[in-house]
């Protein structure tokens, strides 16, 4: 067997380039991973799309690579015209009817974007994975708290599966890896798919131009229970840094703004951006009420003259039933990160409203 490893470093020594292949790097966490690189300085940048990739047309720097990781004749020519990618970032996520086919696809995927890149690309060395709390179980309902990451869940989901291959080519001494667990992404992209912010925002917008107060869209008990959030930059700035540090390689990481998050606290806040005052949860799911609002959504968008957006579908309302609905704490621990070197510390309420402030200035919201 080739020994991939010392190929790898060979291959460093010889010109010292890093070439990263960043797959969803049109999403929320696929897009701050491209800038936490650029920042970091000395990489080449391809990102990996299923459609034509905003973030290198708004940033020339950016190579655009399209294809679906669905068809892998595509995904093999993709790859073969990345050249010698030393390191893979892997923020993508199919969505699937059931949870049983959403395990099964994106189990699926994965394994054959990885295959094909050890296949074709002698000079990959290192992926980085995107996980996140249903590792733990986050999912089906209560798990422990604080979650650390011994901890896992009885029904294995698809990162179960994604993180065993990464183990698996690892003691075959064909890759390193790192992984990281956040919780309640904060994004300031432009798109509302798995971007929370901009959907409450959406939400409150619509609640203010009727003239009322606004209630959280929630349960009692996650607008009374501490939860925490990460913030899209930091988790890039995270990813950058593990891919040389060595106290990083083959370990997975929970990760968070290292402070804690209390709705009761934070919604009267949001509500005051948007000039109106809180209200506590009325009972209503976004995925039963929000919907239904898109004529009124386009009367705001023509009266603001806001930027034309896309109204979110009856999904992407049920992702953000998902972190605003649970009757649970959610608490992840960072030790382990904070001892292997990186130490995130940001304050969520600050970044909620810093966010608002980039959406309003985007003319995404008025």
């Amino acid at each position: 067997m080739v020994d991939r490893q010392a190929l790898q470093v060979s291959a460093k020594s010889k010109d010292g380039g890093r070439r990263a292949l960043v797959v969803g790097g049109n999403g929320a966490a696929g897009s701050a991973i491209i800038q936490a690189l650029q920042d970091d300085g000395g990489w080449e940048i391809h990102s990996l799309n299923r459609s034509p990739a905003r973030v290198s047309e708004a940033n020339p720097a950016v190579v655009s690579v399209q294809a679906s990781l669905l068809d892998e004749a595509a995904l093999r020519v993709a790859l073969r015209d990345c050249g010698a990618i030393t390191h893979v970032f892997y923020a993508a996520r199919l969505v699937a009817p059931s949870l049983d086919e959403e395990i099964a696809i994106n189990t699926k995927v994965f394994a054959t974007l990885v295959n094909s890149a050890l296949d074709l690309v002698p000079e990959l060395r290192h992926v980085v994975l995107i996980e996140g709390t249903k590792w733990y179980g986050s999912h089906l309902g209560h798990y422990p708290v604080p979650a650390v990451e011994s901890h896992s869940t009885s029904q294995p989901y698809f990162y179960h599966h994604q993180q065993a291959m990464l183990e698996k080519w690892a003691l075959e001494g064909r890759l390193s890896w790192t992984a990281f667990r956040p919780h309640t992404l904060l994004s300031d992209a432009r798109r509302t798919d798995h971007n929370l912010l901009l959907l409450l925002a959406f939400y409150a917008s619509v609640m203010a131009e009727r003239g009322e107060t606004i209630p959280f869209p929630g349960t009692l008990a996650r607008y009374t229970l501490p939860t925490t959030a990460s913030n899209t930059d930091t988790l890039g700035e995270a990813c950058a840094w593990s891919a040389e540090a060595a106290s990083a390689r083959n370990q997975a990481f929970n990760i968070n703004n290292g402070d804690s998050l209390l709705w009761a606290e934070v919604w009267p806040r949001i509500c005051e951006f948007f000039g109106r005052q809180a209200a506590e949860p009325g009972g209503t799911s976004l995925r039963e009420c929000m919907p239904g609002s898109a004529s009124a959504w386009r009367k705001i968008v023509q009266r603001h003259a806001l930027v034309e957006t896309s109204w979110p579908s009856e999904a992407e309302w049920a992702y953000a039933d998902g972190i605003v609905r649970p009757d649970r704490p959610d608490i992840i621990d960072i030790s382990k990160l904070k001892s292997a070197g990186f130490d995130p510390t940001a304050s969520t309420l600050d970044s909620i409203l810093n966010i608002l402030g980039r959406f309003r200035h985007a003319r995404l919201i008025p």
